[in-house]
């Protein structure tokens, strides 16, 4: 499974290519974006943050179900620090995440 977050820019085409290329046996694709689009202003202050990176944890392990515990999910982040800081505290209760790191354009 790979998820993209994107809050600064959107990467689907950027991601679904990369994914296509250089990880062949991932097999579905949750997309998270605010309700807004993806821009700048995205996220409004800290406690906005931490409350998307809540959200973000709950839509990840609910995609994740009743799979197995060894499954890998691959992140892919467009968003402020903030964001991801706070994502980055709900990584125990998110099983197998490798964070992808790249400049997405």
């Amino acid at each position: 499974m790979y998820h993209e977050q994107s809050f600064l820019a959107d990467l689907r085409t950027d991601v679904r290519r990369y994914v296509e290329d250089e990880l062949p046996s991932v097999g579905r694709l949750l997309v998270l974006r605010p309700s807004t689009g993806s821009s700048s202003l995205a996220v409004i202050a800290g406690r906005h943050a931490f409350d998307l990176a809540q959200s973000t944890k709950e839509r990840i392990r609910s995609a994740v179900g009743g799979h197995s515990p060894e499954i890998l999910t691959h992140l892919f982040i467009a968003a402020p620090n903030a964001l991801t800081f706070f994502l980055g505290q709900q990584a125990p209760v998110l099983g197998r995440v490798r964070v992808r790191f790249r400049r997405w354009t």
